[in-house]
């Protein structure tokens, strides 16, 4: 493995932990927001459908709604960065392939250079074009990932 795919080996390992991390985080809160958003609206339908009871408390149990409103818009917010972490490791992965294709464009620059061999030049000038297409795709990938 050449400088590029060491460099970016250290790098998802941390990124790795971090991740794994982020997950748990986000899947824990999202889930348990979840449910307790529910329960808060059962409850408050409940107290609305009570005859007198609903009628003496509809003005808290809009105050509740409105703090449930927000609760949820909370959750929401966790469910897209749990998304955003899933791209995230996408975009990494591909990133990875990327330095690997840079190592092997210098392995066939190298090559050529040891070697003087014009087939080994234009090895390495066809994976550095493969290499500058796909780096662009990725970049536009993580462009519209973080748009979403």
């Amino acid at each position: 493995m050449g400088f590029f795919g060491n460099l970016v080996k250290g790098v998802k390992a941390t990124a790795g932990g971090i991740y794994r991390l982020g997950k748990k985080i986000t899947s824990n809160v999202s889930r348990h927001g979840k449910k307790l958003v529910n329960a808060g609206k059962g409850a408050l339908d409940f107290i609305e459908k009570t005859p007198v009871v609903g009628d003496i408390l509809r003005p808290a149990t809009a105050v509740g709604r409105g703090v449930l409103g927000v609760a949820e818009s909370a959750v929401n917010t966790v469910e897209r960065a749990d998304k955003m972490l899933d791209a995230g490791a996408e975009i990494a992965g591909r990133v990875e392939k990327l330095a690997t294709g840079a190592d092997q464009v210098i392995g066939a620059g190298r090559k050529f250079v040891q070697t003087g061999n014009v087939a080994h030049a234009k090895d390495a000038l066809r994976r550095g074009q493969q290499l500058h297409h796909s780096s662009r795709a990725v970049a536009r990938d993580a462009r519209d990932a973080l748009r979403r």
